[in-house]
């Protein structure tokens, strides 16, 4: 009965026909507040390359989604409650692909963990190939402008605009899986293979991020990127605008991390040989968490 109602022809029917309008207004409205703040999908996981997304086909039963890109999985929580979640591949790397997937999905879907994955440049000194880095911070290495010195040069002055990471439960397991956490022997015997056995053993670590619109393979440019803070151990191209995105979002703001494998150095030895066995790292990493540690009912 909210929805038809008989306008009498008689004085009047104006105000009928306005207040029934003006309650179907108020009625949307609430609904759209509604879901502005709450929850609907479990999970979301966001890759930039087909090629990350991959291994999630061995670790969740994958289902097609009208969405392009997306497919739905389901799995079973810590608890053995049944919880879930959304698989997008973007097909192409680079901050405003990822700012503006991460976008849609959060308005669709509105999950309560968003995690990106795949694999990411490391530097030297503070990580080794296959280490998965949770981005903790991330600054916009290439975010500022171009001013001239005293010569007439164009000298560029970076305005790095740091991002933070929430402080929710991926972050409390990201602190303590550097402590403790062992990968299953599954996991194991597939990044050996698939890294032609270079790849045996690594580390989780927390730590700060360069992150960019272009390829580093430049020592150099390493330096001048990694040197204006200590903290910074792996350069990607995509998670500072999935971080932006995810703190910005007009919905409710999810728990949310970007997890990356280290699979080159950024230097003038990048290539492509160990992106299947870091992807694989981090989505094994990722599929561990959900099922046996993150607690969704929070």
């Amino acid at each position: 009965e909210h929805l038809m109602t008989c306008l009498p022809e008689k004085e009047g029917w104006k105000a009928i026909l306005r207040n029934k309008l003006a309650y179907l207004d108020r009625v949307r409205g609430a609904r759209q507040a509604v879901a502005n703040t709450s929850f609907d999908r479990d999970l979301v996981i966001i890759t930039a390359l087909d090629k990350e997304a991959e291994p999630y086909g061995d670790l969740f039963a994958l289902e097609a989604f009208d969405m392009k890109g997306a497919r739905l999985f389901s799995f079973a929580d810590a608890l053995g409650t049944f919880r879930t979640g959304v698989l997008y591949a973007i097909g192409r790397a680079g901050q405003a692909p990822a700012a503006a997937a991460t976008q849609a999905l959060l308005t669709q879907f509105r999950p309560r963990l968003m995690i990106m994955t795949g694999f990411c440049g490391g530097v030297a000194a503070r990580t080794s190939f296959g280490d998965l880095v949770g981005f903790t911070k991330i600054d916009a290495w290439d975010y500022g402008k171009w001013i001239e010195d005293e010569a007439g040069r164009a000298v560029f002055q970076p305005r790095p605009d740091t991002l933070v990471a929430p402080e929710g439960q991926m972050f409390d397991l990201l602190r303590d899986s550097e402590k403790s956490y062992v990968p299953d022997e599954q996991t194991k015997v597939a990044v050996a293979a698939a890294s032609g056995s270079a790849i045996t053993r690594w580390n989780i670590k927390g730590g700060q991020a360069g992150s960019g619109s272009a390829v580093v393979t430049s020592d150099d440019k390493m330096i001048a990127i990694t040197g204006r803070n200590e903290d910074i151990r792996a350069i990607d191209m995509e998670s500072y605008g999935f971080y932006h995105a995810c703190s910005h979002t007009p919905v409710t703001i999810p728990d949310y991390m970007c997890l990356k494998s280290v699979a080159d150095m950024c230097n003038g030895d990048k290539n492509s040989r160990f992106h299947s066995a870091c992807s694989r790292i981090a989505a094994s990493f990722v599929h561990d968490m959900v099922r046996t540690k993150y607690d969704f009912s929070r």
